[in-house]
C-alpha cells in the first residue's frame, strides 16, 4: 500500500516537478519512473523474509538475473540510441525483474486481511528509521532542484545520469547487503564480540565487490558513459568518475549504521542522520557555484564525513574503529587500485569502439583484480566463497 501510494504521488507530482525546473519533457519520465517504486514494493515482503532467515543465496539469485536482465535491456536501448529512456527502463527491469524472481523462489503469499495491530507494533523503532530514510530520500534529491534553478536542466541531466550509472552497482550491493547484514547483526546483537566479527565480515565481503565496480568507474568511465548513454552524454565522464569515487567507502557508511539498528539505537541513527544531512547540505551549498562538479565533490567530502561519524560511534560500541576497519579494507582496495590503473592506462591508448573497450578492459582489469588477491591470499576471498555456499 505504501509502495503504491508513493507511485501514484509521484506521477501526480510529476508536471509540478517538471514546472519547476522548466523542462516539460520530464514528465514522462518521472511518471514511468514510478513504476519501478511500484515494483519494488511488491517483493518488499520476500526481501523481508529471506533477510530474517539470512538466506544470502536466494537473495544474490534474485537480484543477479534481475541485474543481468536489466543490464541487457539498458545496453541495448542504448545502443539503439535510446539516450535517458535506457536508464529509466533499466531501473524499472531491475525491479520487476527482481520482484518476479523472489516470489518464483519464496512461498509467501499476501493475506486478504489487514491487520491494524501490525503497525501498533512496530514503535518508535520504526518511526526513527522511517525518518532517517525520509531524510535520505530528501537530501539526495535536493542537490536536483538547487542544480536546475542555478544552472538549467542540462547540468541536472548530466549530473543525475552520472549519479544514476554510479548507482546502477551501489544499489545492488547496498540493498544486498543491508538486507542480510541487519538480521545477521540483530541475532548477534547480545554478543558486542560476536556483532563485532560480524560486522568485520560483512563488512570484507562487500568491500570484495564495491571497490573494483566503483573504481573501474573511475577508470573506464568514458566507455561506460557512451555505451550506456551515447556520445552525446560525455560531459558526464568527469562526474561518473568524482561521484564513483565517493561511492568507494559505501559499506563503511551503511554497515556501521546497521551495527547500531542492530543494538536497537534508531533514535541515536536519526539523531546522526540529521547532524550529517546539516553537514551535507552545507557541502552541497559550497559546491553548488562550482556547477555540477561542485555538487559532485561536496559529495567526496560528505561521504568521507558520514563515515567518520558512523565510525566513532561503533568504535565506541564494539572497539572497533577507523584503523581497523580501513586495514579490513586495504586487500580489496588495493587490488582495485591496481586494476583500475591498468585498465585506465590501457583505455587511453586505445581508439576502438567503445563497448568493446569497455567489456576487454572490464575484463583485464578483473583478471588483474583477481590475480592480485589470490597472490595476497587475502582470506576475504575463502570468506566470500564460503558465505555463498552456506558453509
Amino acid at each position: 500500500a505504501l509502495g503504491a501510494s508513493i507511485t501514484v504521488a509521484l506521477v501526480i507530482a510529476a508536471p509540478v516537478i517538471a514546472a519547476f525546473l522548466d523542462q516539460p519533457r520530464m514528465v514522462p519520465l518521472v511518471k514511468v519512473s514510478a513504476l519501478a517504486i511500484a515494483f519494488g514494493s511488491l517483493g518488499s515482503v520476500h526481501v523481508a523474509l529471506l533477510s530474517k532467515q539470512i538466506d544470502f543465496r536466494t537473495q544474490a539469485i534474485a537480484g543477479g538475473v534481475a541485474a543481468l536482465l536489466s543490464i541487457v535491456v539498458a545496453l541495448t536501448l542504448a545502443l539503439a540510441g535510446s539516450g535517458v529512456w535506457a536508464l529509466v527502463w533499466q531501473a524499472i527491469v531491475m525491479s520487476a525483474a527482481q520482484t518476479i524472481m523472489l516470489w518464483w523462489l519464496h512461498p509467501w503469499r499476501p493475506a486478504t486481511v489487514f491487520q491494524i495491530g501490525s503497525l501498533r507494533r512496530l514503535g518508535s523503532f520504526s518511526v526513527y528509521h522511517l525518518g532517517s530514510t525520509l531524510l535520505e530520500a530528501f537530501y539526495v534529491r535536493l542537490y536536483a532542484l538547487l542544480l536546475g534553478r542555478g544552472f538549467g536542466a542540462m547540468t541536472v541531466g548530466y549530473y543525475s545520469n552520472a549519479d544514476a550509472i554510479r548507482s546502477l552497482p551501489s544499489s545492488f550491493i547496498g540493498g544486498l547487503v543491508g538486507r542480510v547484514a541487519l538480521p545477521m547483526f540483530s541475532a548477534e546483537a547480545a554478543d558486542p564480540l560476536r556483532l563485532r566479527r560480524g560486522l568485520q565480515l560483512s563488512l570484507r565481503v562487500s568491500m570484495l565487490l564495491n571497490a573494483p565496480l566503483m573504481l573501474g568507474g573511475v577508470a573506464l568511465s568514458d566507455p561506460l558513459v557512451e555505451v550506456l548513454l551515447g556520445r552525446q552524454w560525455s560531459p558526464a565522464s568527469p562526474l561518473v568518475q568524482i561521484l564513483c569515487l565517493a561511492g568507494v567507502f559505501f559499506p563503511l557508511h551503511l554497515l556501521n549504521l546497521q551495527a547500531l539498528m542492530a543494538r536497537g539505537y534508531a533514535n541515536l541513527m536519526f539523531r546522526l542522520e540529521m547532524a550529517k544531512k546539516l553537514v551535507g547540505i552545507a557541502l552541497l551549498f559550497a559546491g553548488i557555484p562550482f556547477g555540477a562538479t561542485g555538487v559532485a565533490w561536496s559529495q567526496v567530502a560528505f561521504s568521507l564525513v558520514a563515515v567518520i561519524i558512523n565510525v566513532h560511534y561503533t568504535r565506541q560500541f564494539l572497539r572497533y574503529g577507523m584503523k581497523e576497519q580501513l586495514w579490513d579494507c586495504a586487500a580489496p582496495v588495493f587490488a582495485s587500485s591496481v586494476a583500475a590503473v591498468v585498465a585506465f592506462l590501457v583505455n587511453t591508448q586505445w581508439a576502438t569502439p567503445a563497448l568493446f573497450r569497455l567489456l576487454s578492459l572490464s575484463a583485464l582489469g578483473a583478471i588483474v583484480y583477481v590475480s592480485l588477491l589470490l597472490l595476497m591470499r587475502a582470506k576475504v576471498v575463502g570468506e566470500a566463497v564460503a558465505l555463498w555456499s552456506g558453509r
